[in-house]
């Protein structure tokens, strides 16, 4: 079965000033497959505002955190599973250049207009940007490519990754922090398992069951998640 990017995707806003993030998420609007998943001032906030998804894009206000954007970016990373886009905007050209050297992807300079932000993201709709998951425990990263990932699995205190081959590996948080982190394919159909919406090949409403490519196993569903699973037969509609 071939994989595909769902068509939705998401960008978060840090900025400390709410207008000028107002302003972004005034000139973003219009954009049919980019959702704003929230604004915030602070990385602390990814978990306080219980964000659904990893972000395909951060745009962050670079003045406000100029002193420790290195570190910024390094949070990202331990905090997502996928790395972001970064988008920086700023005042200052020593700011910006250095922005480029941390990782960032484009830099709204001081002679830029904020509506070219609009055309960045629509570049990155026509790019396959969040191929690769990352497993992280304390100095191990672990990258698994998104198309080989069939399942995930919570086991105890630990989690199992399904890939197609057969072979699993175990992260050692909750499969909750998990699903915060994957893109909006991998859908949760019961406490216990997530699938990949691209490898499903039947689903059993009768019997609540699942047929997944790459394992014999059939995961079944609860009336808690069927809205999930109604979201998994949109997603496949559109394949």
């Amino acid at each position: 079965m071939h994989f595909l990017i769902i068509d939705m995707r998401h960008y978060l806003i840090m900025d400390k000033s709410k207008a000028r993030a107002t302003e972004i998420q005034e000139v973003l609007e219009g954009l049919e497959n980019f959702r704003c998943l929230a604004i915030i001032s602070s990385l602390k906030e990814t978990f306080k505002n219980l964000i659904p998804y990893t972000p395909d894009v951060l745009i962050i206000n670079l003045d406000n955190f100029a002193p420790n954007v290195s570190t910024i970016v390094i949070k990202i990373k331990k905090s997502f599973g996928l790395m972001p886009q970064l988008i920086g905007i700023t005042t200052s050209y020593e700011i910006g250049f250095k922005a480029y050297s941390y990782g960032f992807t484009n830099v709204i300079g001081p002679n830029i207009e904020l509506r070219e932000i609009k055309s960045m993201l629509r570049n990155y709709e026509e790019e396959d940007s969040r191929k690769l998951f990352c497993i992280y425990s304390y100095q191990d990263f672990r990258y698994i490519a998104l198309k080989n990932l069939i399942l995930i699995r919570a086991d105890n205190r630990t989690t199992d990754f399904i890939l197609k081959n057969g072979s699993q590996i175990s992260g050692l948080n909750y499969i909750k922090h998990y699903t915060r982190q994957l893109p909006d394919y991998f859908i949760r159909v019961n406490r216990s398992y997530i699938i990949n919406a691209y490898a499903v090949q039947r689903i059993n409403f009768l019997k609540k069951q699942i047929q997944l490519s790459g394992t014999a196993d059939l995961i079944p569903f609860t009336r808690h998640y069927l809205d999930n699973v109604d979201r998994l037969k949109t997603i496949l509609a559109k394949c």
